[in-house]
Protein backbone atom coordinates (compact mmCIF):
# COMPACT_ATOMS: atom_id res chain seq x y z
CA UNK A 1 0.00 0.00 0.00
CA UNK A 2 1.42 3.51 -0.94
CA UNK A 3 0.25 6.44 0.81
CA UNK A 4 0.17 10.43 -0.42
CA UNK A 5 0.25 12.57 2.05
CA UNK A 6 -0.45 15.38 1.29
CA UNK A 7 -3.67 17.34 2.86
CA UNK A 8 -6.83 16.49 1.65
CA UNK A 9 -5.73 13.86 -0.95
CA UNK A 10 -4.61 11.59 1.54
CA UNK A 11 -5.23 7.54 -0.04
CA UNK A 12 -3.80 4.75 -0.54
CA UNK A 13 -2.77 3.11 -4.17
CA UNK A 14 -4.19 0.68 -6.05
CA UNK A 15 -4.93 -2.58 -3.76
CA UNK A 16 -7.17 -5.19 -3.50
CA UNK A 17 -7.41 -5.32 0.68
CA UNK A 18 -6.12 -3.03 3.30
CA UNK A 19 -4.36 -4.41 5.86
CA UNK A 20 -2.99 -2.01 9.25
CA UNK A 21 -1.27 -3.14 12.82
CA UNK A 22 -2.21 -1.22 15.54
CA UNK A 23 -1.97 -1.79 19.58
CA UNK A 24 -5.19 -1.18 22.12
CA UNK A 25 -5.34 2.41 23.38
CA UNK A 26 -8.51 3.45 25.53
CA UNK A 27 -10.44 0.02 24.90
CA UNK A 28 -10.33 0.93 21.28
CA UNK A 29 -8.33 1.52 18.13
CA UNK A 30 -5.38 4.60 18.68
CA UNK A 31 -7.16 7.89 17.47
CA UNK A 32 -4.34 8.37 14.69
CA UNK A 33 -5.78 5.69 13.48
CA UNK A 34 -9.47 6.28 13.72
CA UNK A 35 -8.25 9.44 11.48
CA UNK A 36 -6.45 7.73 9.11
CA UNK A 37 -9.38 5.26 8.27
CA UNK A 38 -11.98 8.61 8.59
CA UNK A 39 -9.17 10.17 5.78
CA UNK A 40 -9.61 7.17 3.56
CA UNK A 41 -13.17 6.50 3.75
CA UNK A 42 -13.75 9.66 2.16
CA UNK A 43 -14.14 10.70 -1.24
CA UNK A 44 -12.29 14.21 -1.08
CA UNK A 45 -11.79 14.86 -4.34
CA UNK A 46 -15.19 13.15 -5.91
CA UNK A 47 -13.43 11.96 -8.86
CA UNK A 48 -11.79 8.74 -7.30
CA UNK A 49 -14.28 7.13 -5.03
CA UNK A 50 -13.95 5.37 -1.60
CA UNK A 51 -10.79 3.40 -1.92
CA UNK A 52 -12.00 1.25 0.61
CA UNK A 53 -15.63 0.28 -0.34
CA UNK A 54 -16.10 -3.87 -0.90
CA UNK A 55 -12.68 -4.17 0.12
CA UNK A 56 -11.55 -6.44 2.98
CA UNK A 57 -10.21 -5.02 6.04
CA UNK A 58 -8.36 -6.01 8.62
CA UNK A 59 -6.14 -5.18 11.72
CA UNK A 60 -3.57 -7.24 13.31
CA UNK A 61 -3.47 -6.75 16.85
CA UNK A 62 -0.14 -5.14 17.77
CA UNK A 63 -0.32 -5.13 21.90
CA UNK A 64 2.35 -7.04 23.89
CA UNK A 65 -0.52 -8.79 25.95
CA UNK A 66 -3.25 -10.99 24.55
CA UNK A 67 -5.55 -8.92 26.60
CA UNK A 68 -4.94 -6.05 24.68
CA UNK A 69 -5.28 -7.77 21.80
CA UNK A 70 -8.69 -9.10 22.85
CA UNK A 71 -10.03 -5.22 23.51
CA UNK A 72 -8.79 -4.17 20.10
CA UNK A 73 -10.25 -7.15 18.43
CA UNK A 74 -13.60 -6.58 20.29
CA UNK A 75 -13.99 -2.96 20.47
CA UNK A 76 -13.07 -1.93 16.88
CA UNK A 77 -15.62 -4.47 15.20
CA UNK A 78 -12.48 -5.70 13.60
CA UNK A 79 -10.36 -8.87 12.74
CA UNK A 80 -7.72 -9.54 15.29
CA UNK A 81 -5.37 -11.45 13.12
CA UNK A 82 -2.93 -12.58 14.79
CA UNK A 83 -5.20 -13.14 17.90
CA UNK A 84 -7.34 -15.65 16.04
CA UNK A 85 -10.88 -13.48 16.54
CA UNK A 86 -13.38 -13.16 13.66
CA UNK A 87 -16.34 -11.50 13.51
CA UNK A 88 -19.18 -14.04 13.49
CA UNK A 89 -22.14 -13.54 10.63
CA UNK A 90 -25.31 -12.17 12.15
CA UNK A 91 -27.55 -15.09 11.33
CA UNK A 92 -25.08 -18.06 12.12
CA UNK A 93 -25.57 -20.32 14.69
CA UNK A 94 -22.59 -18.61 16.14
CA UNK A 95 -24.18 -15.41 15.60
CA UNK A 96 -27.44 -16.36 16.94
CA UNK A 97 -25.70 -17.50 20.41
CA UNK A 98 -23.81 -14.30 20.83
CA UNK A 99 -27.37 -12.65 20.07
CA UNK A 100 -25.51 -10.64 16.90
CA UNK A 101 -28.99 -11.18 15.67
CA UNK A 102 -30.50 -8.70 17.65
CA UNK A 103 -31.72 -5.22 16.58
CA UNK A 104 -29.19 -3.72 17.67
CA UNK A 105 -26.79 -6.72 18.17
CA UNK A 106 -25.56 -7.45 21.72
CA UNK A 107 -22.05 -6.39 22.67
CA UNK A 108 -21.59 -8.86 25.31
CA UNK A 109 -18.61 -7.44 27.02
CA UNK A 110 -20.31 -4.01 27.22
CA UNK A 111 -23.39 -5.67 28.37
CA UNK A 112 -21.77 -7.39 31.50
CA UNK A 113 -20.47 -4.26 32.23
CA UNK A 114 -23.20 -2.38 32.69
CA UNK A 115 -24.27 -1.04 36.14
CA UNK A 116 -27.39 -3.13 36.00
CA UNK A 117 -25.86 -5.97 35.39
CA UNK A 118 -23.49 -6.17 37.71
CA UNK A 119 -25.75 -5.55 40.66
CA UNK A 120 -28.16 -7.78 39.69
CA UNK A 121 -25.41 -9.89 39.50
CA UNK A 122 -26.21 -13.03 36.85
CA UNK A 123 -24.18 -15.87 36.71
CA UNK A 124 -24.18 -16.58 33.42
CA UNK A 125 -24.74 -13.91 30.89
CA UNK A 126 -22.85 -11.55 32.82
CA UNK A 127 -20.61 -14.25 33.98
CA UNK A 128 -20.65 -12.13 37.43
CA UNK A 129 -19.44 -14.02 40.11
CA UNK A 130 -16.08 -15.22 42.65
CA UNK A 131 -13.23 -17.20 40.71
CA UNK A 132 -12.88 -18.88 44.38
CA UNK A 133 -16.07 -19.80 44.54
CA UNK A 134 -16.48 -21.14 40.98
CA UNK A 135 -13.37 -23.23 41.85
CA UNK A 136 -14.91 -24.67 45.19
CA UNK A 137 -17.92 -25.97 43.12
CA UNK A 138 -15.70 -27.82 40.46
CA UNK A 139 -13.55 -29.31 43.44
CA UNK A 140 -16.47 -30.32 44.97
CA UNK A 141 -18.04 -31.85 42.06
CA UNK A 142 -14.87 -34.46 42.08
CA UNK A 143 -13.48 -34.38 45.87
CA UNK A 144 -14.05 -33.65 49.15
CA UNK A 145 -14.81 -30.40 50.11
CA UNK A 146 -15.19 -29.21 54.26
CA UNK A 147 -16.21 -32.64 54.73
CA UNK A 148 -18.79 -33.43 52.21
CA UNK A 149 -18.31 -36.55 50.15
CA UNK A 150 -18.30 -35.45 46.23
CA UNK A 151 -21.33 -34.46 44.69
CA UNK A 152 -20.74 -37.08 41.41
CA UNK A 153 -20.08 -40.88 42.30
CA UNK A 154 -17.69 -42.27 39.90
CA UNK A 155 -19.83 -43.95 37.93
CA UNK A 156 -21.58 -40.65 37.05
CA UNK A 157 -18.13 -38.62 36.75
CA UNK A 158 -17.32 -41.11 34.19
CA UNK A 159 -20.50 -40.93 32.23
CA UNK A 160 -20.76 -37.09 31.49
CA UNK A 161 -17.39 -36.97 31.04
CA UNK A 162 -17.19 -39.12 28.11
CA UNK A 163 -17.88 -38.34 24.73
CA UNK A 164 -21.08 -39.58 23.30
CA UNK A 165 -20.60 -37.39 19.87
CA UNK A 166 -17.94 -36.49 17.48
CA UNK A 167 -17.31 -33.70 14.56
CA UNK A 168 -17.06 -30.64 14.49
CA UNK A 169 -19.48 -28.20 16.94
CA UNK A 170 -21.66 -26.14 14.66
CA UNK A 171 -21.62 -22.70 17.56
CA UNK A 172 -18.21 -22.84 18.60
CA UNK A 173 -16.45 -24.69 15.48
CA UNK A 174 -14.45 -26.48 18.32
CA UNK A 175 -13.58 -30.46 17.78
CA UNK A 176 -15.43 -32.96 19.84
CA UNK A 177 -16.07 -29.92 22.07
CA UNK A 178 -19.05 -30.97 24.39
CA UNK A 179 -19.62 -34.49 26.50
CA UNK A 180 -22.77 -34.13 28.62
CA UNK A 181 -23.54 -30.79 29.64
CA UNK A 182 -20.73 -29.37 29.67
CA UNK A 183 -17.83 -28.46 27.22
CA UNK A 184 -14.63 -31.14 27.10
CA UNK A 185 -11.62 -28.95 28.65
CA UNK A 186 -8.74 -31.45 27.25
CA UNK A 187 -9.71 -30.09 23.53
CA UNK A 188 -9.71 -26.88 24.44
CA UNK A 189 -6.38 -27.04 26.60
CA UNK A 190 -4.01 -29.02 25.39
CA UNK A 191 -2.63 -30.23 29.40
CA UNK A 192 -5.47 -31.18 30.71
CA UNK A 193 -6.97 -34.65 31.19
CA UNK A 194 -9.41 -36.20 28.71
CA UNK A 195 -11.87 -36.02 31.42
CA UNK A 196 -11.51 -32.02 32.21
CA UNK A 197 -15.03 -31.08 32.63
CA UNK A 198 -16.33 -27.23 32.90
CA UNK A 199 -17.77 -24.26 30.75
CA UNK A 200 -16.41 -21.24 29.60
CA UNK A 201 -18.02 -17.21 30.28
CA UNK A 202 -19.22 -15.49 27.00
CA UNK A 203 -17.40 -12.83 28.11
CA UNK A 204 -13.76 -14.12 29.18
CA UNK A 205 -14.35 -16.32 32.50
CA UNK A 206 -13.31 -19.82 32.79
CA UNK A 207 -13.64 -22.56 35.72
CA UNK A 208 -12.76 -26.36 35.04
CA UNK A 209 -12.44 -29.57 36.94
CA UNK A 210 -9.79 -31.95 35.76
CA UNK A 211 -10.54 -35.16 37.76
CA UNK A 212 -6.90 -36.46 36.38
CA UNK A 213 -4.78 -33.86 38.14
CA UNK A 214 -7.50 -33.09 41.05
CA UNK A 215 -7.25 -29.89 40.19
CA UNK A 216 -10.37 -27.25 40.25
CA UNK A 217 -10.01 -24.19 38.63
CA UNK A 218 -11.81 -20.86 38.39
CA UNK A 219 -11.00 -16.91 36.59
CA UNK A 220 -13.46 -14.00 36.65
CA UNK A 221 -12.83 -11.00 35.22
CA UNK A 222 -13.45 -7.48 37.50
CA UNK A 223 -13.87 -5.96 33.83
CA UNK A 224 -14.98 -8.03 30.75
CA UNK A 225 -13.73 -7.56 26.91
CA UNK A 226 -13.72 -10.60 25.15
CA UNK A 227 -17.38 -11.14 24.07
CA UNK A 228 -18.46 -13.95 21.73
CA UNK A 229 -17.42 -16.99 23.69
CA UNK A 230 -14.68 -19.17 24.88
CA UNK A 231 -12.49 -18.27 27.85
CA UNK A 232 -9.99 -15.21 27.47
CA UNK A 233 -6.87 -16.35 25.83
CA UNK A 234 -4.93 -15.20 29.26
CA UNK A 235 -6.54 -18.34 30.44
CA UNK A 236 -3.83 -19.91 28.55
CA UNK A 237 -0.96 -18.85 30.20
CA UNK A 238 -2.48 -18.95 33.91
CA UNK A 239 -3.62 -22.78 33.63
CA UNK A 240 -0.56 -24.27 32.37
CA UNK A 241 0.86 -22.02 35.06
CA UNK A 242 -1.20 -23.85 37.74
CA UNK A 243 -0.63 -26.94 36.43
CA UNK A 244 3.72 -26.65 37.27
CA UNK A 245 2.47 -25.09 40.45
CA UNK A 246 0.41 -27.99 41.48
CA UNK A 247 3.03 -30.69 39.92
Amino acid sequence: MTWISTPRTTAPGPCGSCASASPEYNYSIPGVLKNAIDWISTDWTGAEGLPLLRKPVAILGASPTDFGRELLAHRAGLIGVDGGFSAAEPDSLTGIASNLNATPPTDLARFANTRAVRALGPTSSGSVGNARDLATLYAAAISEVDGWPPLLFPATLAEFTEPHATGTDLVTGELDHFPLGFEAQGVRYSPLGAHAFGHSGAVGAQSFADPGSGIAYGYTRNRFAAGGGGGAQENHRLIAAVLRAAA
